[in-house]
């Protein structure tokens, strides 16, 4: 299957923040395809683990897990991979921490489900 990656990305892939010791390869390489499965384009794709190599340690359903939660915390596709490729580690959080955060957020900043840039009091 071709996802678009050139051999050189292939090989970063590889030698990069998913493969750093032997028993995290197979995990991450189940990470990554999941990652891949959200449509975001291969340079998004390779600063993922260089953001956040812990994401490695996630295996492939609790990401799925996750990443189904914040579809329906409605992020759709392209906020969702906007989200991803800008912030990978809220994929590093439970379900349960999520939601409690977008409560916070929601409460306290007072986000509506449309908005995509943060009110000026977060901002300042």
């Amino acid at each position: 299957m071709d996802l678009g990656f050139t051999d050189d990305q292939v090989i970063r892939l590889c030698e990069g923040a998913y493969s750093q010791t032997a028993p995290l390869k197979t995990q991450g390489l189940a990470t990554l395809s999941t990652i891949t499965t959200l449509g975001l384009n291969t340079g998004s794709i390779l600063r993922v683990p260089e953001k956040c190599p812990e994401l490695s340690r996630v295996n492939g359903n609790q990401l799925q897990q996750r990443i189904d939660s914040l579809r329906k915390l409605g992020l759709l596709e392209g906020s969702l991979q906007r989200v991803v490729s800008h912030c990978p580690h809220i994929l590093t959080l439970t379900p349960k921490r999520l939601g409690t955060m977008v409560c916070f957020l929601r409460e306290e900043c007072q986000f509506t489900g449309q908005q995509r840039e943060p009110p000026t009091l977060v901002k300042a």
